[in-house]
């Protein structure tokens, strides 16, 4: 769009605040500017502007390897679909795949049972992580709750729980993860071992158990 029709646009709007009216529910205040301003039989007060918008699509990927991104969600849900938006749209095109580089997801779940709309046990079997990840955390944390050192090496990841005031929260580092075909599966394997760590250490299904995965 052309600077001098943008110009002319804002030359002949008004603005009004209305924020403190809106927040103090000051509904006859609203409608009064409303009526007051809002006149649609006089005369334009500018032309008639036609102003076409042409889009290019850009392909391959994004143009560089871009590294970080922050995403908060109680629902696991809607972290899985801001995170394949994010690869999608800012993924780099290596072929066969989209990478995006080490982004942080929060799953909260204080005050909720779990941060799944809905669980299938039956249809998630098989993918329970090895006896000595759990033991190597709650042992860890039973000698010294404020430790640090409750951390686990896996093959292909990397897990620590941290006890900070009545929460247990936990880190989990993916080398590589599929976020398309396996995020809610990786979701869900690590929730379930969180809940174990917490069950263990408090002998009983606490909800509110927050946690934090990090691929």
């Amino acid at each position: 769009m052309d600077r001098g029709v943008a110009d002319g646009v804002r030359s002949t709007v008004r603005v009004i605040d209305l924020r403190e009216a809106f927040k103090a529910y000051n509904i006859d205040l609203i409608i009064r500017a409303i009526r007051e301003n809002y006149r649609p039989g006089r005369r334009p007060v500018r032309p008639l502007i036609n102003v076409k918008v042409r889009e290019s699509e850009r392909g391959g990927g994004w143009v560089l390897p871009l590294v970080g991104a922050f995403i908060y969600e109680r629902d696991t849900y809607r972290s899985w679909v801001k995170l394949v938006d994010l690869v999608l749209n800012y993924g780099f095109d290596k072929g066969d795949y989209r990478e995006f580089i080490a982004p942080m997801v929060v799953i909260d779940s204080v005050g909720k049972p779990h941060p799944f709309r809905r669980l299938s046990e039956a249809g998630l079997r098989g993918l329970a992580l090895p006896a000595d990840v759990g033991k190597a955390i709650i042992n860890e944390l039973r000698i010294n709750p404020y430790s640090m050192g409750a951390v686990y090496h896996g093959s292909d990841y990397l897990v620590q729980g941290v006890i900070s005031g009545d929460y247990y929260n936990q880190v989990v580092y993916l080398r590589s993860v599929d976020v398309l075909n396996d995020w809610c599966r990786q979701l869900y394997r690590w929730w379930s071992l969180a809940k174990s760590v917490v069950d263990a250490l408090t002998g009983s299904s606490t909800p509110g158990t927050a946690w934090v995965l990090w691929q």
